[in-house]
């Protein structure tokens, strides 16, 4: 079953900051700052922090989101 959700990245005093502290350590940006040359890196900070702040609303960094929900059974009598 499908869920569609708003992924929260940043909250706080602070979201955006946060949400680029989030995104620094994980994701394909986070491996992209990592590798890129200084130059390259930065461009790509700032091209994320606009990502960021056109997300934030209501003191929230939000983005649309969505993951499936798969249950299963196993009936052992037949194991």
């Amino acid at each position: 079953m499908p869920i569609d959700f708003g992924y929260i990245a940043g909250t706080g005093a602070d979201p955006v900051g946060e949400a680029m502290a989030l995104f620094r350590r994980i994701g394909p940006a986070a491996s992209a700052l990592r590798t890129l040359p200084q130059e390259q890196r930065d461009e790509v900070e700032t091209r994320l922090r606009e990502l960021v702040e056109a997300h934030l609303a209501d003191g929230r960094v939000r983005f649309p989101a969505a993951a499936w929900l798969v249950t299963a059974t196993f009936d052992h009598r037949d194991g």
